[in-house]
């Protein structure tokens, strides 16, 4: 009883968010958040904007999103999956992390989140992410596959209700394209993951609407362990060309506003 009662004290739950408890109860991820929090910084300053927001869109567990919140003054934590999203809700209390039980995509609408028993940081609204990346490169789910209908919504209108970010972090597991074709505001950073070759012609989408809302302003570069692989960002084609010829089956693309 005098556990569970110091468990739910203010004081307990800073001190398990604290860096002072992350860094001796696992140095190693500590080690990994240290060199994440020192790209974000240095992305964040590359870009003159002073809009003091984040949107992480597929905030999973909330990590990528702990690390945003030490750099600006509020993040917007998008995450679909009920059960991640109480979790969100209960471990941000408090914070500058605000959880939202959405599904971001290219319109307002419902649709079916296909959740990956055991495995959750493959959920996705794309069957075909689940028919390819999953199945080709044997993530197996614990449990069975199921399915959940869940509210989806545009990036557009979460901008008209929060301000335009300086930041968004799109990792949805194959429905990049979607959640991207809904801005219709360029936003001074933006990324997204890729698996290829599986989802090359929708990076390649992705990039050319980003190239149209812009007029032709955003400039692109990759990563891998948080480290661009290009020494300068390069335009609509070069990004283009870079996705078509690269060996490599997983990347992030970075847009930045030029």
């Amino acid at each position: 009883m005098i556990k569970s009662y110091i468990k739910n004290t203010s004081f307990f739950k800073s001190l398990l968010r604290s860096n002072l408890y992350y860094k001796y109860s696992d140095p190693k991820g500590y080690k990994i958040y240290q060199e994440e929090l020192r790209f974000y910084r240095q992305l964040l300053k590359s870009h003159s904007s002073k809009r003091d927001l984040i949107f992480d869109v597929g905030a999973n567990m909330g990590r990528k999103a702990v690390i945003f919140s030490k750099l600006v003054n509020k993040v917007i934590a998008f995450e679909p999956t009920e059960k991640i999203f109480r979790f969100l809700q209960k471990r941000f209390e408090n914070t500058n992390i605000i959880p939202i039980n959405y599904a971001l995509g290219s319109r307002v609408s419902s649709s079916d989140l296909y959740i990956v028993e055991g495995n959750e940081a493959y959920n996705t609204l794309s069957m075909k992410h689940i028919e390819t990346t999953v199945t080709d490169r044997e993530i197996r789910p614990i449990g069975d596959l199921s399915s959940k209908k869940v509210k989806v919504e545009t990036i557009e209108n979460f901008i008209k209700k929060f301000g335009r970010p300086k930041y968004v972090k799109i990792d949805v597991e194959g429905y990049e394209l979607e959640v991207v074709r809904g801005l219709k505001t360029p936003v001074p950073i933006i990324s997204f993951e890729v698996n290829l070759p599986e989802f090359l012609e929708e990076s390649v989408q992705s990039i050319s609407h980003l190239d149209k809302i812009s007029h032709n302003k955003y400039l692109y570069n990759f990563t891998l362990s948080n480290s661009f692989i290009k020494d300068e960002f390069v335009s609509k084609e070069g990004a283009i060309d870079f996705l078509l010829n690269t060996e490599l089956k997983y990347l992030e693309v970075y847009a930045k506003l030029n």
